[in-house]
């Protein structure tokens, strides 16, 4: 019974709102007003202002591989921002040292890095407030370093070890990177999530005689290609917006 009488009155109040409009000449109402009343009804609804989100995170596999590997020291930090919830802007940034210390080898280097890029999102989002995130992405990473003077010394088998020097050398190595991973909110704007990486380095024989043990953000210098792995503990801050 209230089905109909809804029915009914959704009726009646359409036939009102037809009786109102201006005619055609066949004594329809006119097509651009139908046009016009929906614009104008669409343009009132309320608009949901979007949530912005700022991200910031610290890389705790660091410490770890700091533990693991004392030789190779680095820290890293990231900040990304939404731009949509499927699409973010990324800045990571960090610092870090090497050292190789063996009775035939000796030198030290530091350097420091930062990565740009943008991860989009697979995932399906299912609130406004939904940030949790899996994605894959692109970086392009430049770190800027210094690898001292080495010391070496070569075994002779036909009399004493041959010692000798290599001169310091400063460095900027630039490289690209596909990374993939998750994020996911586990209470009240605290993240936790990984990331996988590839990297590829763009001028890898910058290094003419000894590559740096350990390049902050890119890994071992001696190589072309490096895969790494990091492990995250982000903030977000988020407020409304157009």
């Amino acid at each position: 019974m209230k089905a109909a009488v809804l029915v009914l009155l959704s009726l009646f109040l359409s036939g009102l709102v037809l009786a109102q409009m201006p005619a055609d000449s066949a004594g329809r109402p006119a097509t651009d007003s139908i046009q016009k009343i929906a614009t104008d009804t669409v343009a009132k609804l309320p608009r949901t202002p979007r949530t912005h989100q700022l991200r910031l995170g610290f890389d705790l596999y660091r410490i770890a591989y700091n533990l693991m590997w004392p030789s190779r020291q680095g820290y890293e930090a990231q900040i990304d921002y939404s731009i949509t919830q499927k699409t973010y802007v990324v800045a990571e940034a960090g610092f870090g040292k090497g050292k190789i210390d063996y009775s035939f080898l000796q030198y030290n280097s530091s350097s420091y890095f930062l990565r740009l890029g943008m991860d989009q999102q697979f995932l399906d989002v299912i609130s406004i407030r939904d940030f949790d995130i899996g994605f894959i992405g692109l970086r392009y990473g430049v770190a800027a370093g210094k690898r001292s003077a080495v010391d070496y010394e070569i075994a002779n088998p036909f009399g004493p070890p041959v010692a000798g020097s290599v001169e310091s050398q400063n460095y900027v190595v630039h490289w690209g990177e596909v990374t993939g991973g998750i994020k996911v909110e586990f209470w009240k704007g605290f993240f936790v999530g990984w990331n996988i990486r590839g990297k590829f380095m763009f001028n890898s024989g910058i290094f003419k005689e000894i590559a740096p043990n350990y390049i902050a953000g890119y890994g071992k210098g001696d190589k072309s290609t490096n895969f790494d792995f990091n492990f995250y503990l982000s903030y977000a801050i988020r407020w409304k917006g157009k």
